[in-house]
């Protein structure tokens, strides 16, 4: 390991992994990449330490951080090769877009407002607006990218693997 000089940095990063991770391993707690180790970021670290048959310490030790960032790495190129619904050439869209690809956007927003009420109202419809632009932003945030509002294909595939991944819990029969 090396040594950490800036704490909330390495622990950003390690949140930044596990809310990747996360996409492609639902059973993972869904994190908000904030710098803090509280209590979810630990409980999460704990989860993937069980899921991987590591010992659940809750700390981040050597093994648990080289696992890590190899699921990491693993589920980003997965998710930046995966293009749902909207053709990859299309890509990307902002404040002033129209089309049957941005009515595709507006209502994965619109949906997740369901279980991210500070995303705010999104109009419905085939127009980018600036409400557009301010959801995605803010769900740019929760996936640690730049805040641009801009839809590119990352963060298109993030948008549609996080709307997934939440109607997959609500639907499962063992909660």
């Amino acid at each position: 390991m090396y040594p950490v000089t800036d704490k909330k940095a390495a622990i950003r990063e390690i949140q930044k992994y596990l809310l990747e991770i996360s996409a492609i391993q639902p059973e993972l707690p869904h994190l908000v990449i904030d710098g803090v180790y509280g209590d979810l970021t630990r409980q999460t670290v704990i989860k993937f330490q069980e899921l991987n048959g590591l010992e659940p310490t809750g700390k981040v030790n050597y093994e648990t951080f080289t696992l890590m960032y190899a699921q990491y790495t693993t589920a980003k190129k997965s998710r930046t090769e995966e293009t749902e619904l909207i053709d990859r050439d299309s890509f990307p869209f902002q404040s002033g877009d129209s089309g049957d690809d941005v009515a595709i956007i507006n209502s994965i927003l619109t949906s997740l407002r369901n279980y991210y009420p500070d995303i705010g109202r999104v109009t419905s419809g085939n127009y980018y607006s600036r409400r557009s632009a301010y959801a995605v932003a803010y769900m740019q945030k929760i996936f640690g990218y730049p805040q641009t509002g801009i839809t590119d294909i990352q963060t298109y595939n993030s948008l549609f693997r996080e709307l997934n991944s939440r109607n997959t819990i609500k639907n499962s029969t063992y909660l």
